[in-house]
């Protein structure tokens, strides 16, 4: 299908194809025969463009968004999505748009429009659409979802550039509302050094145990001569260092253009046996440890390994 007319957004419309001379069967063939991607009714993508799911998601965002024929704003995960920000497990299923008035919320197949009515600073424009601003979204997001999920979503808006009186600002004007006390206790927990997803998760379990100790994040090992040996994502009190998934960053930063994985693991272990040789002990964990709640029980052999329980 020649001709597919994109508009800024990067979104094809069906009214657009019709008004250049397509026609119906044309628009289904090309979906048919995978060209087009259905976003929203009436919206597609061109699947020629190489497209992450986060963008694709976002796209189906903007064009319900722009589909829209009264004034919405867009909020919770759907906000997530168009400030780009580092969520866990975000339900993406239906597209969420605030109606600005008190009242009226309903489920609908694709959207949940939420009925209330948002303070002044609490929306911002993102492309010519009203979103709400990263901080209320995070609120929104915290307050919808359990404690890991609130902690994750605080922690990135931090990162973002929020700061915690902005974010309990908006927590405090919502008092009575739906998942205040889980938002209020990850916000008091809430820290921007913890770098991913995975961190934040990863603290959020350990913060679910009493008896394990509340880590420091991000703090720099150096040897004896003052070199610099690693910048772990956990430490306990200098004795033991925590790094989750740290193929890449144990050593601080991206991994080098030109370095191949295998590169990358070598130096890796090198860094590891220097922390060792410092009488460091060291724990690593992944993603799948994380999913299967196996994160607690790691750490309290590694603690227990380097004496600190």
């Amino acid at each position: 299908m020649e001709g597919l007319v994109e508009d800024s957004d990067g979104l094809v419309w069906r009214k657009v194809l019709l008004s250049v001379g397509f026609v119906d069967a044309d628009i289904a063939r090309s979906v048919r025969a995978g060209r087009l991607l259905k976003v929203w009714p009436g919206v597609y993508v061109d699947t020629t463009v190489k497209r992450t799911p986060d963008e694709l998601r976002r796209l189906r965002v903007v064009a319900a968004a722009r589909s829209c024929s009264q004034p919405f704003v867009i909020g919770y995960q759907s906000a997530g999505l168009i400030h780009s920000i580092p969520l866990l497990k975000p339900d993406h299923t239906k597209v969420h748009l605030i109606s600005g008035r008190i009242g009226g919320g309903r489920l609908e197949s694709k959207r949940h429009i939420h009925g209330f009515v948002l303070s002044e600073g609490e929306t911002c424009d993102v492309g010519g659409m009203a979103v709400t601003s990263v901080a209320r979204t995070a609120v929104d997001v915290a307050r919808s979802g359990t404690f890991d999920q609130a902690l994750t979503a605080f922690d990135s808006a931090l990162r973002m550039g929020c700061n915690l009186p902005e974010m309990n600002d908006v927590l405090e004007s919502m008092r009575g509302k739906h998942g205040l006390q889980t938002a209020q206790r990850a916000l008091v927990a809430a820290d921007r050094l913890s770098e991913t997803v995975g961190e934040s998760w990863s603290r959020a379990q350990m913060l679910a145990c009493s008896d394990i100790p509340v880590p420091v994040l991000q703090c720099r090992f150096f040897d004896e001569g003052g070199r610099f040996v690693a910048r772990p994502d956990f430490e306990w009190e200098g004795r033991l260092a925590g790094e989750f998934d740290g193929l890449v960053k144990y050593g601080g930063g991206s991994m080098t253009p030109g370095l191949t994985p295998s590169d990358v693991v070598i130096a890796e272990k090198i860094r590891e046996d220097r922390l060792r040789q410092m009488g460091v002990e060291v724990v690593r964990w992944v993603w799948a440890d994380l999913q299967a709640g196996r994160l607690p029980s790691i750490l309290r052999r590694a603690l227990a390994r380097a004496g600190l329980i």
